[in-house]
């Protein structure tokens, strides 16, 4: 995945004639890096949150586990 830096700095070679409009490329550049900055953040901080949900659901399933076997005795 690309980071939102890579977006930023991605260089476009540029041609005398029927070339790009250097300055619409980099206002479209800026956009996209802003937008998917967001998207990276929010990404990153989602599988953050996955993580540590398992961690707990994992945790209370080896309370659960614990409290069934003391049942069970």
């Amino acid at each position: 995945m690309l980071t939102p830096l890579e977006i930023e700095n991605k260089k476009f070679s540029k041609q005398m004639m029927n070339g790009y409009n250097v300055d619409e490329v980099d206002e479209f550049l800026d956009i996209l890096t802003a937008d998917y900055e967001k998207m990276y953040k929010e990404n990153t901080e989602s599988r953050d949150k996955i993580e540590n949900l398992n961690k707990d659901l994992e945790h209370y399933k080896n309370i659960e586990m614990k409290c069934t076997k003391i049942q069970g005795k």
